[in-house]
């Protein structure tokens, strides 16, 4: 992806605008675009745009716009309540009780963040983003004796259990080591 010069940001931003009044489903395209110049706050905004044009809005653009909203000061409890909508009819989304779970724990709902963290991995007990949610608000609480617990058993196939998701698995490796080291 070659980045595009201020001006031609501009002109692409002005040009997605106009297309997406005539036709919503340009408001996706609007969005990405923003994304990548990491303007959370307006790739929310044409995000919620394409979810409302579109029958159910789609999963991707759902998920997508739950993710900036996260991105954006304060937009924990918009995403939380989009994901919360999100999840009525597909109760067992991987990805949507991540989300959930992140914008739980953001906007200080630790409880919640950790019951949505279990059911994502009572869902699926190897997944690494179910561990990395419920290792979170275990870290944020300094309950170190806790993350050890959730993620002794990842550390003893981490090779396996992280493949495709290397970084996220080097990350609970990580609090792993820090939690041991913080309960000496």
């Amino acid at each position: 992806d070659a980045h595009l010069a201020l001006g031609q940001v501009d002109r692409a931003v002005e040009a997605l605008e106009s297309a997406a009044e005539i036709n919503p489903r340009f408001y996706a395209a609007l969005a990405e675009l923003h994304e990548r110049q990491d303007n959370w706050a307006d790739a929310a905004a044409a995000y919620a745009k394409a979810v409302a044009a579109g029958p159910g809005g789609g999963r991707n653009l759902q998920l997508r716009w739950a993710s900036a909203l996260l991105n954006v000061e304060g937009g924990a409890s918009k995403a939380r309540d989009v994901l919360t909508e999100f999840l009525k009819t597909n109760p067992n989304d991987a990805r949507g009780l991540y989300l959930l779970s992140t914008a739980q724990r953001v906007g200080g709902d630790a409880a919640g963040a950790e019951e949505t963290a279990r059911k994502l991995i009572g869902i699926d007990p190897t997944s690494v983003p179910g561990l990395s949610a419920l290792a979170q608000v275990q870290f944020e609480r300094h309950d170190y004796k806790s993350v050890v617990e959730t993620l002794t058993p990842f550390a003893s196939d981490a090779a396996a259990r992280a493949r495709g998701r290397e970084g996220e698995g080097a990350l609970l490796l990580a609090r792993l080591g820090f939690a041991h080291r913080q309960l000496g």
